[in-house]
């Protein structure tokens, strides 16, 4: 059904998804070829959702993603400064979109897999106290009577409340003491075979937590590796900020930092695209290399001149299915402003 919808409504789908709904979605991004003609939405999304999982988050109320990690640290007794240590290898990149869905997939199953490694601790945390409880009983000195025994055990009835033990007498479901030290030998067994398997059910979950989570760790690095552009806006007058702030509001879902500020096209002005900050930089018009009939146009800095083709042929159809005044995509030094850069006028 999301096939048949129109590449807007598609977007807005995807990006009202969460991250354990979009990894269903493999198909519809491989038959719209929403992977390779639209990147951006779903790079500014990665940047926005996943790139913050590799911080410390000192939220009040941190997100879900944020939430399954801190409980994977917890669980598998590592804090945020061991993860800075490790070495991690940058997994193989394919597409944006297929690697958001490969890490909200295992996040996915990591969240479950916490849940049962926590199950398992608590588990344990039961058989240990009951294993030194039998113990307890089991470890008496001199020929004990059986009448002495059950004193014994129940010694710290005289610290319970009477409104306890009045409702601890009449519950008739209690079951009936143990008296006979071969039970408690037998049952001292039972809870040692069941701690060993407890013990070693969570070490396997704790290992394959740990490595999954640096295979999660590992795509987030591979995609920081394609985070390579920089978004510079330069504006020639007071005017053209306005409309600059709007196009990448509409482009690239960018959120305006100082939307109060209503001289912002005289001071630099800032954006937020994800992860990244575009800046608005008001030049005067003898400062800028070229010239158009609107008084703005925007750079984006590349590191090499393949990224520059790469970005070119899927931005130019972009830019113009936007709305916004453009006239040619081409290649340019802005010198000290903007270096190895392209303009679109």
């Amino acid at each position: 059904m999301v096939n048949q919808l129109p590449q807007s409504c598609r977007f807005v789908v995807y990006a009202h998804l969460d991250a354990r709904d979009l990894f269903r979605l493999r198909g519809v991004c491989k038959t719209t070829r929403d992977t390779i003609e639209h990147p951006y939405v779903w790079k500014r999304m990665f940047a926005a959702d996943l790139f913050t999982l590799v911080t410390e988050s000192n939220q009040e109320q941190p997100t879900a993603y944020q939430s399954i990690v801190t409980s994977i640290r917890q669980a598998c007794g590592f804090s945020f400064t061991d993860e800075m240590k490790w070495s991690l290898s940058p997994m193989r990149w394919t597409t944006w979109p297929l690697m958001y869905r490969a890490c909200a997939k295992k996040l996915h199953y990591l969240r479950r897999d916490v849940t049962r490694l926590v199950a398992e601790l608590d588990e344990i945390q039961s058989l240990r106290r009951e294993r030194g409880h039998l113990k307890d009983m089991t470890q008496v000195r001199g020929k004990r009577t059986g009448t002495e025994m059950r004193r014994n055990q129940l010694s710290c009835v005289k610290y319970i409340n009477k409104s306890t033990r009045r409702l601890w007498v009449a519950d008739h479901s209690v079951p009936t003491l143990v008296t006979s030290k071969s039970d408690l030998l037998q049952r001292l067994q039972t809870v040692d075979t069941a701690l060993k398997d407890s013990t070693a059910t969570a070490f396997t979950l704790r290992t394959q937590l740990r490595k999954e989570h640096r295979k999660v760790l590992g795509l987030i690095a591979a995609a920081r590796a394609q985070v390579r552009t920089v978004l510079v806006h330069e504006c020639q007058d007071s005017v053209a900020p306005v409309a600059s702030v709007q196009f990448y509001e509409a482009l690239l879902g960018a959120e305006h930092l100082y939307k109060d500020d209503k001289d912002f096209g005289f001071d630099p002005a800032f954006l937020r695209v994800g992860s990244a900050q575009v800046a608005l930089l008001p030049l005067e018009p003898t400062q800028a290399p070229i010239q158009d009939h609107n008084g703005a146009h925007f750079a984006i800095t590349c590191t090499d001149e393949a990224d520059f083709l790469a970005i070119k042929a899927s931005l130019s159809d972009d830019l113009k299915r936007a709305g916004g005044p453009i006239a040619a995509v081409d290649f340019f030094d802005y010198g000290r402003y903007c270096p190895n850069s392209f303009i679109v006028l």
